[in-house]
């Protein structure tokens, strides 16, 4: 993906539906958040991807708040799994890229 700004566009669109799709696992709303954060996080252009490194892309002092809903907050990881891969089938060979 170029630095197009309809690119930018699309591609920060396609990663709001990602996460609202996401975001229906989760009954309160600042674990939401918050896995929303850690996937940008993911998929940012950091180096590292430790903990703290996280944290820091996101804008969080400290790594505890995504260490809690990734060990602590109950969401259906299974479910998760099926909506990452749906996800996938729907875009890998589109005709988009």
């Amino acid at each position: 993906m170029g630095s197009d700004p309809r690119d930018i566009l699309s591609w920060r669109e396609n990663l709001g539906a990602l996460q609202a799709r996401l975001g229906e696992l989760f009954v309160r709303a600042e674990p939401r958040r918050q896995a929303g954060l850690y996937l940008e996080g993911l998929l940012s252009a950091a180096k590292r991807k430790n903990g703290w490194q996280l944290a820091e892309q996101i804008g969080d002092a400290r790594p505890w708040r995504t260490q809690r809903v990734l060990s602590h907050v109950l969401w259906d990881q299974e479910a998760a799994r099926d909506l990452c891969r749906a996800y996938v089938l729907e875009h890998v060979g589109a005709d988009d890229g």
